[in-house]
């Protein structure tokens, strides 16, 4: 629970003073009370002290959390300023923790590394600390004096959680240097791979998975003077390659090279770090005095960021900050192929009066990093910004701070004192300290946080003990600034912004490129990005089936989204016919699909029959059943034959166009034109069909269902084909129905819906089918579908040809259809009535009506509407292909490749003849 006390929050002033009483303990739902409390002008910045006019409290069961996040959703205005706040100087409101309610920050435990190497010998101190990166071992580095023979040599002892989450006061393994040990470093990734830099100038490499006497796995001597301090970076490919950068005060900081396999770990230098600034200055008096402030000598700290490898910001002797970059660097002389000489210095920060003892990049935020010096302050530095965003006065000198992970605005350090102080940025003050134990007076030297249980911070003295806290599991983090409701809506003038001039820490453009990288865990390997391109698909391609254009926007081969673009083949039909007769607007629907035109021209029959209230012949219902179902065959071979050429195949279109001539050639020898017949006409057919055809009907039947089946055992178990058809533009039975999907491509999906079932018309409720069902949705069920339609097919025509009555094929009503020849040969009357029909046309009684057939693309549907001339009112086509074209989007996913659209299209089965009309 915390208080909030300001008098200079964003969106308050000296006028207004609120007070507000957050229980948020965890994420849990808790109790929330507020207090609105009425107060005077007065400028004062204690608000507990104004007595109260009246007081409203609201209790509630609220989880902090959701809330937070639910009204920053609602409320984008609040966000924005929020973010304006938290990154600038704006936000200065004082945040205290009372007494009984400050956050639970309290020592866990006491390692007492007290454990002696020989006789007479005593432990100095605690030199290094570090946790690996799985967080379940701590190693602690203390160096012993031998009095013996006056040397000093290192011992590293490792810690493991136990059951109880607490550290053993006897270490579980123990490595023995040869040298005082001054920087200890577990690998980022691998939880058993740790470094030692030693006095000396070595580093050795451990591996405390091996035995005792198999540790280590490498060893060089990398500088000429002590090593302060190590740091491992993310190479390209982790799992070939680690890099490890250590410095020196000798002015260099080398970057090594180790290639891992499996049990040889070889070592090199790839690049050697020395700017000029960084080197002994060798000057005259004159020149010497004028930069005697800022002598710069060696590397006293660095850190790499985690958010791009080659950046590092290095803090150096005479309190100067730079940032470094290996990619930019420039190579200085004495490099060779192997061993380049780099000055990386690409920035330098307002310097620090005393000696930087640490750098550290905020591990939460891309263009933030940290240092602190002997100076006593804590500068926070923003990559784009020379003077420093927020500064941190001390009362003490710290010798270690660190940020905190996932806390963007917490900064723990450890001083001399042995007190560990928590600051908070925003105030810039300290909000909780914990001190050591009263017995164990020491100052506390290292620092390191564990990065996976955020709650756990171990801690090194001066007296050879580890000291483990238990801090930041309850840091309450201040995420939203929520203004109390009711409160009086108030906006900032120039004035009181005036006070908040000054660097403003936003996100920089240099910085937007960053990527986080995972605290454990490898790195994934750096993608190319590739800019994603338009292109036009058609409508000049062979494969759009017409004079389709789509806008594919392509990621490479894999297409992003699709855009049909239509109209080429726009022709005005549906208003073209209201200037019409009925009879006259009979070959528009033929050359809507020109594929199938007698199921083009059933539906607009039926419309007009419909309003007529006439019933035909018999006989012509059979016709009409048996021609649409020839021509349902005529559009799949064709359909059939496209699909499988934009595969790739090619053999089976010749057979299918070899079927597919015979069944024009019925065409023509029942209406005389293999396209564009006008054969179906209001009140029946134009003609009988012709003697003998019936038996050339059956015949074909008979050895087309063979060829079907020829074709199927070419394809069916053809991995090319399967490869390219199976999981190909597949789209949900939810998706299919919400855009309009109809008949076949509907039917692949799942849904078991066929009108020629559902509404029957003509005859088909007395004939005996199956309508064939798929379940996924994609190129090879519209496939499988298109195979099953055509058998069934057959069996209706077959059906058709053994039930065919004898009679009539037009109705007996002159007024509706023409009289035969015979009889205008032989009466005035009928003559008549030839010439007004072919003339003037038939009259339809006022109404309108709608009527869909089962089309072999889908569901063709006619709306109709008469006015009770000859000419209809208003005459509105449902052309199937229509929204099959815009659902395509729905069939593309994120595997979709450019060479997958053809064949999509092609098991769409669209023309554009309808599309466009």
């Amino acid at each position: 629970m915390f208080t909030v006390k300001t008098t200079e929050c964003v969106g308050f002033d000296s006028r207004w003073k609120v007070k507000g009483v957050y229980n948020e303990g965890s994420s849990q739902t808790t109790k929330f009370t507020q207090n609105d409390t009425s107060v005077s002008t007065t400028a004062t910045t204690e608000v507990e002290t104004q007595t109260s006019e009246y007081a409203i409290s609201k209790t509630c069961e609220v989880d902090m959390l959701k809330l937070a996040d639910w009204l920053s959703k609602i409320y984008p205005s609040v966000q924005r300023e929020l973010s304006e706040a938290v990154y600038s100087k704006a936000f200065n409101g004082l945040y205290s923790y009372e007494g009984h309610v400050a956050p639970d920050a309290k020592l866990l435990q006491t390692l007492n590394i007290n454990v002696n190497s020989g006789s007479g010998d005593f432990p100095v101190r605690v030199h290094a600390i570090s946790w690996n990166c799985t967080g379940n071992t701590l190693a602690v580095a203390c160096n012993y004096f031998h009095r013996s023979w006056c040397h000093h040599t290192g011992q590293v002892n490792f810690y493991t959680f136990d059951s109880n989450d607490k550290l053993p006061d006897t270490p579980r393994k123990r490595l023995n240097f040869n040298a005082c040990i001054n920087v200890l470093r577990f690998h980022i990734t691998i939880p058993f791979i740790i470094a030692c830099g030693a006095f000396s100038g070595e580093i050795i490499i451990w591996s405390i998975q091996h035995g005792d006497g198999n540790n280590v796995l490498a060893k060089v001597n990398a500088h000429e003077e002590g090593i302060i301090d190590m740091s491992w970076i993310y190479d390209i490919d982790p799992a070939k390659t680690i890099l490890l950068a250590s410095c020196s005060i000798d002015g260099l900081l080398n970057v090594w090279n180790f290639n891992l396999h499996v049990s040889v770990l070889s070592i090199k230098v790839r690049y050697k770090i020395k700017s000029p600034v960084f080197a002994r200055i060798q000057r005259s008096s004159a020149v010497q005095e004028e930069i005697a402030k800022k002598v710069v000598r060696g590397i006293l700290t660095f850190d790499f960021s985690l958010y791009m490898r080659e950046l590092f910001v290095a803090g150096v002797e005479g309190g100067l900050l730079v940032l470094c970059s290996m990619l930019g660097a420039n190579k200085l002389k004495g490099s060779t192929k192997d061993v380049p000489v780099l000055d990386p210095v690409m920035k330098y920060y307002e310097p620090h009066e005393g000696e930087i003892i640490a750098t550290k990049f905020s591990p939460n935020r891309k263009d933030m990093f940290m240092s602190c010096a002997t100076d006593g302050e804590i500068r926070i530095y923003l990559t784009e910004q020379e003077p420093p965003a927020r500064i941190i006065f001390l009362e003490e000198d710290l010798h270690h701070v660190s940020w905190v992970p996932f806390y963007e605005n917490i900064v723990v350090g450890c001083g001399k004192k042995g007190i560990l102080e928590i600051f908070h940025l925003l105030t810039s003050q300290a909000i909780a300290s914990v001190p050591a134990e009263k017995n164990i007076p020491t100052t506390l030297l290292q620092l390191e946080i564990n990065k996976q249980r955020c709650s756990i911070v171990a801690v090194g003295n001066d007296r050879a003990h580890g000291i483990v806290y238990c801090k930041m599991s309850t840091l309450t983090k201040l995420r939203n600034f929520i203004q109390i409701r009711k409160a009086h809506a108030w906006y900032p003038d120039t004035e009181w912004l005036r006070q908040f001039d000054g660097p403003v820490m936003y996100p920089c453009p240099t910085t937007s490129r960053f990527k986080m990288l995972p605290f454990n865990g490898k790195m994934l390997p750096p993608e190319r990005k590739i800019q994603t391109k338009v292109i036009n698909f058609g409508p000049a391609h062979p494969a759009a089936h017409g004079v389709l254009r789509l806008l594919l926007e392509l990621d490479g081969e894999l297409v992003r989204s699709v855009d049909p673009h239509i109209g080429l083949l726009h022709r005005g039909s549906e208003k073209l016919s209201e200037y019409k007769t009925y009879l006259q607007a009979m070959p528009y629907f033929d050359r809507l699909d020109y594929v199938s035109p007698m199921c083009n021209e059933h539906a607009y029959c039926l419309a007009i029959e419909k309003l007529l209230n006439i019933e035909i012949p018999i006989r012509a219902k059979y016709i009409r059943t048996l021609m649409a179902e020839i021509t349902r065959l005529i559009s799949h071979t064709l359909s059939v034959c496209s699909q499988i050429l934009d595969a790739g195949a090619i053999t089976p279109i010749f057979w299918m166009f070899e079927e597919r001539e015979k069944l024009m050639e019925f065409y023509e020898r029942v209406c005389g034109a293999r396209m564009h017949s006008a054969y179906f006409r209001p009140g029946g057919v134009k003609e009988d069909i012709p003697i003998g055809l019936l038996e050339d009907i059956h015949w074909f039947v008979e050895h087309f269902c063979p060829r079907c089946d020829e074709i199927e055992d070419l394809l069916n178990d053809n991995r090319l084909f399967r490869q390219r058809n199976i999981g190909i533009g597949a789209i949900t039975a939810a998706d299919a129905m919400s855009v309009g999907f109809t008949g076949l491509n509907l039917r692949a999906c799942g849904v078991q819906w066929d009108i020629r079932k559902t509404q029957p018309y003509e005859i088909y409720d007395e004939l005996d089918f199956d309508v064939p069902v798929g379940c996924n949705g994609d190129c090879w069920d519209r496939y499988i579908c298109k195979v099953r339609e055509m058998r069934e097919s057959c069996r209706i025509i077959l059906q058709c040809i053994d039930r065919m009555p004898p009679g009539e094929v037009r109705v007996d009503d002159n007024k509706v259809s023409p009289p035969s020849r015979e009889t205008m040969k032989n009466s005035m009357e009928s003559l008549i009535h030839h010439f007004k029909y072919f003339s003037q046309g038939f009259h339809v009684p006022p109404g309108c009506t709608y009527v869909a057939t089962e089309h072999p693309k889908g569901e063709f549907g006619v709306y109709l509407v008469s006015d009770g001339s000859s000419r209809p009112y208003r005459l509105k086509v449902r052309a199937p292909g229509f929204p099959h074209l815009g659902g395509m989007c729905y069939c593309i996913d994120h595997k979709s490749m450019l060479g997958d659209i053809p064949v999509l299209i092609a098991s769409l089965d669209l023309v554009f003849g309808d599309i466009d009309r």
